[in-house]
């Protein structure tokens, strides 16, 4: 539909996780105009606001929500930064293809 009306598409959401679209297309080189506001910044939370949902979340969830994060997906085995530190191009494979 964009590609016919020339429109625009204006993604608009706090991250959930590294996964799905929103993650690819933040994290992507393609050309969007990227724009992050955290909670702290926005005039209608206060302080006291954000420290009582930063207690009733816990950090994760709050760093999601109010700190626009991208956080490991719930239930993940190993964490992201941990799989790419494991990652090495100086070490041939065991069982090469």
């Amino acid at each position: 539909m964009l590609g016919v009306s020339k429109g625009r598409l204006i993604g608009l959401t706090t991250p959930m996780g590294k996964r799905g679209w929103f993650y690819e297309e933040w994290t992507s080189r393609r050309r969007w105009e990227r724009h992050s506001i955290t909670g702290d910044r926005c005039p209608r939370f206060t302080p006291e606001f954000l420290a009582e949902e930063r207690e009733a979340m816990g950090e994760r969830w709050y760093a999601q929500e109010y700190r626009c994060s991208f956080e490991d997906t719930v239930g993940a085995v190993f964490a992201e930064e941990d799989i790419a530190a494991a990652m090495s191009s100086t070490i041939k494979p065991l069982f090469a293809r």
